[in-house]
């Protein structure tokens, strides 16, 4: 073997071999990246449900006896008036499972 066919060898074999370590470690990185994802997404979905479970309670438990038009009006926000008929016979747990949509809305991105 010529000393020029041992270089071409080196420099194939060099290149070869860092070819193969970056797709290790490319594949090391993905690998943990995704996994750190699903990790992200678990944890997130776990602290949406609690804090939403407990907001729920609180809401239906501050809504016992009260209208969603109540509610609207002590925060002062107007509502136009065929709304307003329909607000005010809506009460309770039905009250509580309308004001949980927006609310789960707002909390689920906060996470």
């Amino acid at each position: 073997m010529t000393v020029s066919e041992i270089l071409n060898l080196a420099v194939y074999a060099t290149a070869g071999g860092l070819a193969l370590l970056g797709a290790v470690l490319g594949f090391v990185r993905g690998l943990s990246r995704q996994t750190m994802r699903f990790v992200t997404i678990a944890v997130a979905f776990l602290g949406s449900l609690v804090i939403c479970t407990g907001a729920f309670g609180w809401l239906q438990s501050y809504l016992q006896d009260k209208t969603v038009l109540e509610v609207f009006n002590k925060f002062g926000i107007p509502l136009p008036e065929q709304f307003a008929a329909l607000a005010g016979e809506l009460e309770g747990e039905e009250a509580a499972y309308i004001l949980a949509i927006p609310l789960t809305v707002v909390v689920i991105p906060l996470n």
